[in-house]
């Protein structure tokens, strides 16, 4: 909940040392997939992934199944965060048969949330309704508050991705209304994101640009590299449908360089995508050409939604003042 990286480093490796020299499979695969969730807080994904794969190898020879399913779900969290799609659904795929077997009701209710995000990674929006609906009914009966308003979150990203803002929009506002009392500030800034981004493309941006900057200040003080990269990505998308052309650019560039320090290449190409609509109105063709095709590729390699749509194209909403404001 604080985020206090070094102590939880130190005590897990000390722990992890004590398991290792009494020869305790579990203790130890516990405590490596405790390093990997560590890592993940701390947006260091190769290193996250190598301690989720370390786990489940040693919950395999320990013969834990519970464990190696659970480690699946982790791992699966990061796979899908670092743009590896194609690996998350198939850990999910694993992991879920045996948590439903196992009667492990909230892991599988987490599993089917995950499954919902992969699924709308991969540009799958009905199926992702379906299974994102699915963790939700299962949230309120097997989670609190704040898992509730995670789920209400992915399934308003579903409703966004497939055009339905009104849908999009309800569901991001009871998400933030229900972490607004679940005291997690870091978790209500991703919903105020979810929120924002409906709203600029309803036209009504500005309505959110102070939260949207109130957010970017809450990932910094909680360390959040993902968090700083995504929100200065949407006040970037904010600026640029208010016709705020510099001021877009400036977040944009400042997000693919956090995009850039974390490895994370799908939400560089995400960004990049936003930059050359920026660029094409600036008048900087090139550039924008450039920062369209390195997105474009990185879609394709990646397997996701984006790789199938449209360049957006900018439209102006004031011809008097010449100010362009992407709609898509």
């Amino acid at each position: 909940m604080r985020n206090l990286f070094g102590q939880w480093w130190r005590t897990h490796n000390a722990a992890l040392a004590a398991a290792r020299r009494t020869g305790d499979r579990t203790g130890e695969a516990r405590l490596l997939s405790g390093l990997g969730w560590l890592r993940y807080e701390q947006d260091r994904f190769d290193e996250s992934i190598a301690y989720h794969e370390q786990a489940l190898a040693a919950y395999e020879l320990a013969g834990d199944r519970r464990g190696q399913a659970m480690s699946r779900l982790d791992l699966s969290v990061v796979q899908c965060e670092y743009g590896q799609f194609a690996q998350a659904r198939r850990s999910l795929d694993l992991a879920l048969p045996e948590l439903r077997e196992l009667g492990e009701e909230q892991a599988e209710v987490q599993a089917l949330h995950g499954l919902g995000r992969v699924l709308t990674e991969q540009g799958e929006l009905d199926e992702a309704l379906v299974v994102a609906e699915l963790a939700l009914a299962g949230h309120a009966t097997t989670g609190d508050g704040g898992s509730r308003a995670l789920a209400l979150r992915s399934v308003g990203l579903v409703h966004r991705a497939a055009g339905r803002l009104a849908e999009a929009a309800r569901c991001s506002q009871e998400a933030v209304d229900l972490l607004r009392t679940a005291n997690d500030p870091l978790m209500s800034a991703y919903a105020v994101q979810s929120l924002a981004k409906v709203r600029i493309r309803q036209g009504r941006g500005d309505e959110v640009r102070e939260a949207m900057l109130a957010c970017l200040t809450t990932c910094h003080q909680m360390q959040d590299g993902f968090g700083q990269g995504l929100m200065l990505r949407t006040l970037g998308e904010l600026e640029l449908a208010a016709g705020r052309l510099l001021d877009a650019r400036a977040h944009l560039e400042r997000s693919v360089q956090w995009w850039d320090a974390l490895m994370l290449p799908v939400w560089r190409a995400r960004t990049l995508r936003d930059l050359a609509t920026t660029l094409d109105a600036l008048g900087e063709t090139a550039a924008a050409e450039a920062a369209w095709t390195e997105a474009v590729g990185i879609f394709r390699l990646h397997g996701s939604r984006e790789a199938r749509e449209p360049r957006p194209v900018l439209r102006l909403s004031n011809p008097v003042q010449g100010f362009p404001s992407a709609r898509r």
